[in-house]
């Protein structure tokens, strides 16, 4: 987590300039501007640039915040002004929030490191004392005597900075550590990875925050916990040249409303579908694919992402958000139905015209909305569709997923319409079951279908640490729950 900094600056407001205090910290971040005369106002989100002490441009983005007021006693009042910016870039210069200058971004995120970090990266050895008296007396200028056990600890520099292309942009990672060593203290060092993307094209600010969003929801998925995000910095070209000619200038950016890290335990290297460690080309395969409909999946995928935030925790909210995830899917997801019968069609050409003919009203609404599903894909077929691709993959390891799937939805409808034909009452206790299988589901399927070799990774017999291992280990316990619970309800 960042330490608040705070700055002192002069800010230019309707070519006046203002004594201003600059504090970046989070979703606490404000610009206090002082001020002897009256300070100039705008209630609707604006930009605002000032300059530090030590000459670094300050542009503030989306700033809003109450009119300025006074403070002490007439004639002799002085003024205050206090704004909340949510976005605020430092640099050499200033830019503006439409800019297209935007080439490049790096930050960190909670899991970057379990990720992408190679094994073997850090480790300790316990060389020929001999060996290793000859190796320090040509690295080191003093000498350093060698006992009779010593043990060397290592960083291998094994690291992959290659840019990739992932569809929006070329993405690479790279491990920075610092070292401190005390005789008596022994040595410590911390290492950050940091993440790279850089642009084919300039961004504006809008759309580069976009583009980190999504590799952010990716890694969410991946890592089994929603990823937070710092250490944001910006490579900013001149305007007018192309991303890929002109030298980006790295400046900081700091977002108010960033996400935060997350509160619950990372999984297990082993429990993580697909590393680069584990196959690179299969990783980069999905995280490209995944990406290259991301726009069209993503009001989708926000039900279930979304939720992650949450962990374990579960109530009829979140089945609701999961079961809608497949409604929202693009149609082009879903195979076609296939035309209608001619017997059909006649039928539903005369319900129309039944229905066209009854007195306007929200009776002859709900008919003609109920009518508008007939021979479309329900919410039921839409499951169903994605659970082959589940079936398709794991082979038999999920027997009676189906029965599964539409009880979720059963219970889907319930919360939604009130429709209880098939026992919830029974259910009750496997809400946190049914999503899990809607969620899985959805997730899977979709990481199957970006180039997933889920067969391999299940034969790793992963844990319980990452939601889709838990939910594959813990599934031939609880579908027995599940079929006693729907052998009463049929009752």
């Amino acid at each position: 987590m960042p330490q608040p900094e705070k700055m002192l600056c002069c800010f230019t407001l309707s070519d006046s300039q203002y004594l201003s205090e600059l504090l970046l910290d989070a979703e606490n971040t404000s610009l206090v501007i002082h001020s002897r005369h009256q300070i100039p106002y705008a209630p609707e989100p604006h930009s605002l640039f000032g300059e530090s002490l030590d000459h670094k441009k300050i542009s503030l983005f989306e700033c809003v915040g109450d009119p300025p007021y006074p403070e002490g006693t007439y004639p002799n009042f002085s003024f205050k002004r206090s704004s909340f910016p949510h976005y605020a870039i430092i640099g050499r210069r200033h830019v503006t929030e439409e800019e297209r200058v935007f080439g490049s971004v790096s930050f960190c995120t909670d899991d970057l490191g379990l990720l992408f970090s190679a094994s073997g990266t850090f480790g300790a050895a316990r060389p020929d004392p001999q060996e290793l008296q000859a190796l320090l007396e040509k690295s080191f200028p003093s000498r350093v005597t060698v006992g009779d056990k010593p043990t060397i600890f290592y960083f291998s520099d094994i690291q992959e900075s290659v840019d990739t292309d992932i569809s929006i942009g070329l993405f690479s990672v790279a491990l920075e550590f610092s070292a401190n060593i005390s005789d008596h203290l022994g040595i410590d060092c911390p290492a950050t990875t940091i993440a790279t993307l850089r642009f084919k094209e300039g961004k504006t600010l809008n759309d580069l925050l976009d583009d980190v969003v999504a590799v952010l929801q990716f890694l969410t998925i991946i890592a089994g916990r929603y990823q937070g995000i710092e250490r944001i910095n910006v490579g900013v070209s001149n305007s007018g040249l192309d991303a890929e000619q002109a030298d980006n200038e790295i400046m900081s950016l700091h977002w108010s409303y960033a996400p935060q890290p997350s509160k619950h335990a990372a999984s297990n290297i082993l429990n993580i579908p697909i590393t680069p460690a584990v196959d690179r080309d299969e990783f980069y395969k999905i995280f490209y694919n995944w990406m290259r409909r991301h726009n069209s999946w993503l009001p989708a995928r926000l039900r279930i992402i979304n939720w992650q935030k949450n962990g374990r925790q579960y109530d009829e909210n979140r089945l609701v958000a999961a079961a809608n995830a497949f409604d929202i899917l693009p149609d082009s997801t879903y195979p076609e139905t296939g035309e209608l019968s001619a017997a059909t069609l006649e039928a539903r050409k005369q319900c129309k015209a039944i229905i066209r003919a009854l007195e306007p009203g929200p009776e002859k609404e709900q008919a003609s909305n109920t009518l508008s599903f007939w021979g479309g894909k329900s919410l039921k077929l839409k499951v169903l569709s994605r659970s082959r691709i589940i079936h398709n993959a794991f082979g038999d390891d999920f027997a009676e997923l189906d029965s599964v799937l539409i009880t979720a939805v059963l219970a889907r409808n319930y919360f939604v319409h009130g429709t209880n034909k098939f026992g919830y009452e029974h259910y009750d206790g496997l809400i946190s079951f049914l999503t899990d299988a809607l969620e899985f589901v959805f997730i899977a399927s979709d990481l199957i279908e970006c180039g997933w070799d889920a067969k391999r990774w299940a034969a790793r017999r992963p844990g319980f640490s990452h939601p889709l291992a838990a939910f594959y280990r813990s599934y031939r316990s609880q579908i027995l729950d599940f079929l006693s619970a729907k052998e009463k309800a049929e009752q």
